[in-house]
């Protein structure tokens, strides 16, 4: 059960990743939005504690994908000149029935917060024909609900949610052949909900059209939360795929 309640927990980092702005969405000329669906193909390792109980955490991407009942994820950008800010929710519906307990979960995360583009240039010449640096400010929610249902007794149902304070930045660069990278991270927490979080993301993306790419990466997210005897001290890590649509 313990084992399940973490992987519950976790869930919701499944399908978190940023992505790449457009390029010129800091040159002034109105709004531009980012539409981006993805999936992130995580593993997680660490230990979860609650009522006195620690259980290592050891879930693989497949564990995730077989309990998973409805997912939906997207992360949407909106820039005006070099000021832009964003929103990643995350929901998630898991199911499973070990030893024949129904165990529900219900899951979302939410990124959010504001950015301002630092560095723009466009003349760099060689192999980068342009370069952003993007900094952010904002916050992580976290919210779980799991239900467990025994045969022929009383079902129970527990709940965890707190939000996190977050600082990052973002590097995007132009390559040849309408190739791009993302590099990006973000560190939060600071003790006043969790201990710590952390997320670090790299990218490489082709662009077919000035409205669709294509990319993929790997990323990684940590997070040290304890309270009221339950503590999550957990590392997910795994490639990412995705689509972005720019307007």
């Amino acid at each position: 059960m313990l084992r399940h309640a973490g992987l519950a927990l976790l869930a919701p980092m499944f399908l978190a990743s940023p992505c790449p702005a457009q390029d010129d969405a800091a040159d002034g000329r109105g709004w531009r939005f980012l539409f981006a669906p993805y999936l992130w193909m995580t593993s997680i390792d660490g230990d979860v504690s609650a009522r006195g109980r620690t259980a290592d955490v050891d879930v693989d991407f497949g564990d995730i994908w077989e309990d998973l009942d409805f997912g939906a994820q997207v992360h949407l950008e909106a820039w005006r000149g070099r000021w832009g800010a964003f929103v990643d929710p995350t929901y998630l519906y898991l199911s499973d029935d070990p030893l024949g307990v129904d165990v529900d979960t219900r899951l979302w995360l939410v990124e959010f917060g504001g950015m301002y583009r630092l560095l723009e240039n466009r003349a760099l010449g060689g192999t980068l024909r342009g370069l952003s640096l993007d900094v952010l400010a904002g916050g992580r929610y976290w919210n779980g609900r799991i239900t467990i249902d025994p045969p022929n007794l009383s079902a129970v149902e527990s709940s965890h949610d707190w939000a996190d304070p977050i600082i990052g930045s973002r590097l995007q660069g132009d390559l040849p052949a309408n190739l791009f990278f993302s590099l990006g991270g973000n560190i939060g927490g600071f003790g006043l909900a969790s201990d710590l979080t952390w997320s670090a993301t790299g990218l490489l993306g082709y662009r077919f059209t000035p409205l669709f790419s294509l990319l993929g990466g790997y990323r990684a997210l940590g997070v040290d939360y304890e309270q009221g005897g339950f503590r999550l001290d957990t590392t997910m890590h795994g490639p990412v795929v995705g689509a972005a649509f720019s307007f």
